[in-house]
């Protein structure tokens, strides 16, 4: 009997034991449950149902298809941007490229710039519907030939030509020696930095070249509409004047409007609601 008295009780631990622990496990699945629900209401809240091709291109191939990525754009970013610039001076040519998420309407832009230094096109285009930010090629833009009377005679001056994204490369080791013709009688050395709307991040594009006199202006800006092209340089006489590494500081132009290229608002938001779930499983838990 004691030791029937003494068992008993241990059965009924035993028992409500195993109802605690059953109904500590209902408990977590449904907090596991919910949570998952909160967390992925608030992810489709905060990122939307659009997504977009993403990359950027500065002459290193970033937008092949191995370097394109697919984000999901965070509200209120309505369309998927594209945009292709090409920048020609003599025989070089360089394109920048750039994919993303962005806010406002379709829209589709092309504009052709030049003076007798630089050849710029530019194409931009804005669409409303997932992944169709892939229509631009990516091919450069040749500048056409000179129609002009003078003849394309060498003149006796001799200039450094280059026309790259790092600087490195348009120092005397790495330019190549170009012979001046017709009335292109100095060497320039400048950039060019052009911001397609709010592209502050924006890489100026370091040139070396003959030139004629009245091409020497030191600075040279052009807004159309929806970028900004800022030129600044100097000329020198004398040949390969131009070889020493510029002390130009490079011009770095925007325009405030909306941010159509930016995916700021998408990585910082993503990261808040990461942390945020996090932070609620952990509680959870």
């Amino acid at each position: 009997m004691c030791q029937m008295f003494q068992f008993s009780p241990c059965v009924k631990c035993t028992g409500h034991r195993r109802r605690m622990d059953a109904r500590t496990y209902s408990q977590h699945i449904a907090w596991t449950a919910v949570t998952g629900i909160l967390m992925a209401n608030l992810f489709f809240q905060v990122t939307g149902s659009l997504q977009c091709y993403s990359c950027t291109e500065e002459g290193d191939s970033g937008c092949s298809s191995a370097n394109t990525s697919v984000i999901w754009c965070a509200l209120p970013m309505n369309i998927c941007t594209e945009y292709v610039q090409t920048i020609s001076a003599n025989s070089f040519t360089v394109t920048r490229q750039k994919k993303g998420c962005g806010l406002g309407l379709d829209t589709d832009y092309s504009t052709v710039t030049s003076n007798d230094v630089i050849y710029h096109t530019i194409h931009i285009r804005a669409c409303s519907t997932s992944l169709c930010n892939n229509e631009l090629p990516s091919s450069t833009e040749t500048r056409p030939a000179h129609t002009t009377t003078d003849p394309a005679v060498p003149n006796g001056m001799e200039c450094y030509s280059c026309l790259s994204f790092s600087k490195d490369q348009c120092s005397s080791q790495n330019a190549e020696k170009m012979k001046c013709t017709g009335n292109m009688t100095r060497c320039y050395e400048g950039n060019v930095t052009v911001s397609v709307d709010d592209d502050d991040s924006s890489k100026p594009i370091h040139v070396k070249t003959c030139a004629m006199n009245n091409s020497c202006t030191t600075r040279y800006s052009l807004l159309t509409k929806h970028a900004m092209i800022s030129q600044q340089g100097s000329c020198c006489s004398g040949r390969y004047c131009n070889g020493p590494v510029s002390s130009i500081v490079p011009t770095t132009s925007t325009i405030t409007t909306s941010k159509p290229n930016s995916q700021v608002p998408c990585s910082s938001v993503s990261h808040l609601s990461l942390m945020l779930g996090i932070l609620i499983v952990t509680i959870v838990l």
